[in-house]
């Protein structure tokens, strides 16, 4: 019952933020409050805190290499309301890194680029002066390009280095996702029930496949397929070149298991079987071949948070921060890894709500609430907790490292 009272209440917080971006005056800016996935790139870790901080980190030993916060000219108290407060910006999609730049969508509908070598602002640019909305998905590159979308219903892309706008694609409704890119494609879904394959160098549309809900995750494209996981409980599967169906689950009169509440998360594919995390706490381990059910996770609780692929392993973490391994193939597997909530003393509120990230066999987990990165070695149970210094929009402090940065970051290992 407590269950069902806590997906019920999560299912109503969703549906209160669509109309909270609606509303005039709100959500133009935010107030850091956001729950960015961690990038990793080369020997270094980037991500936003909920305190609206850029924080680089080296991912050998994870001291503090730089930091700076990710400031607005407004403000709002971020994701659920509005009020005067801070200048920070809140970052919810996962950052994307191209050369000497990274690069952070804000909630304020600015785009910002900052040099690694400098550690500093390079550029900014708000999407559309004359109808600037929030950004909730993260930013990509590819080719000289930065694709990012708005709550105002645009598709962009940016000039890479300059951040101007080369093209704009308006679809039906808001858009909370972050595009993928495949092949000269770019692939992005939208509040109007619809995904969209437009041409990554002219912006026109190639084709759109209709669902029966918004779609809120990054379409995952593997082998000639496009598959969509959408707000009407169904996973598609569609073809790459011309968006016709291959198969869809639950299968058209289908019904006996079919899942009970909405695709959030992204899904991850991994020998075969495609793994789809859902609110109502499964994961659906389907057939990539005709998406046939191969099993179902029973994990317990909400899944927002996009998994990864390790060593042929899914790792899903919960909104109640537990960490699973799945196996969907031979035994069909689930191992709990790592309890969070438990296992670090102190943290009874900590949720998983970020995208995992994943290199050379350690995963990074954003909590929330506790403000510190996770690095967990899923071979060995291991992790390693990174707590970020919180900090004001002129706060400096003086790292553990040698270098002098914007925050104190403390490293602690843990069994």
């Amino acid at each position: 019952m407590k269950k069902k009272i806590f997906a019920t209440f999560f299912t109503l917080a969703l549906a209160m933020l669509a109309v909270l971006l609606t509303l005039s005056g709100c959500g133009s800016t935010a107030a850091a409050a956001g729950w960015a996935g961690v990038t990793v790139s080369g020997d270094s870790l980037y991500t936003v805190s909920s305190a609206g901080q850029l924080d680089a980190l080296s991912s050998t030993d994870f001291a503090s290499q730089w930091a700076v916060v990710v400031e607005g000219t407004a403000s709002s108290s971020g994701f659920l309301g509005c009020s005067a407060s801070s200048t920070a910006v809140a970052v919810y999609g996962t950052l994307a890194v191209s050369g000497d730049l990274v690069y952070v969508a804000g909630y304020n509908g600015t785009v910002y680029a900052y040099s690694i070598s400098t550690h500093a602002l390079s550029v900014q640019v708000i999407l559309d002066q004359d109808d600037s909305k929030p950004v909730v998905g993260g930013t990509i590159v590819d080719h000289g390009k930065v694709f990012v979308a708005s709550s105002n219903g645009n598709l962009y892309a940016l000039d890479s280095t300059t951040l101007s706008t080369l093209w704009r694609f308006k679809t039906g409704n808001k858009i909370w996702s972050t595009p993928a890119v495949d092949n000269g494609t770019v692939f992005v879904g939208s509040f109007d029930k619809k995904i969209y394959a437009v041409d990554a160098t002219t912006g026109a549309q190639k084709w759109s496949f209709t669902t029966q809900g918004a779609i809120m995750s990054t379409p995952v494209v593997d082998n000639g397929t496009v598959y969509v996981a959408s707000f009407d409980r169904h996973i598609y599967a569609l073809d790459e070149a011309t968006g016709s169906l291959k198969w869809q689950y639950p299968a058209s009169g289908q019904s006996g298991n079919e899942p009970r509440e909405w695709f959030w998360a992204t899904p991850v594919i991994s020998g075969g079987i495609l793994y789809a995390p859902c609110l109502d706490g499964k994961v659906y381990a389907l057939k990539t071949q005709d998406g046939g059910l191969v099993t179902t996770f029973d994990l317990g609780s909400e899944i927002s948070s996009s998994p990864v692929v390790v060593d042929g392993k899914v790792v899903v973490a919960t909104h109640d921060a537990k960490i699973y391994s799945l196996d969907a193939s031979g035994t069909k597997s689930q191992i709990l890894v790592v309890d969070l909530r438990t296992k670090d003393s102190g943290q009874g509120a900590l949720t998983i709500s970020a995208s995992l990230s994943e290199a050379n066999g350690i995963v990074y987990i954003h909590g929330l609430n506790s403000e510190k990165l996770y690095a967990l070695d899923v071979a060995t149970d291991k992790y390693t907790t990174v707590a970020l210094g919180s900090v004001s929009a002129a706060a400096t402090a003086t790292a553990t490292a040698t270098a002098t940065v914007t925050a104190t970051v403390t490293v602690t290992a843990t069994k």
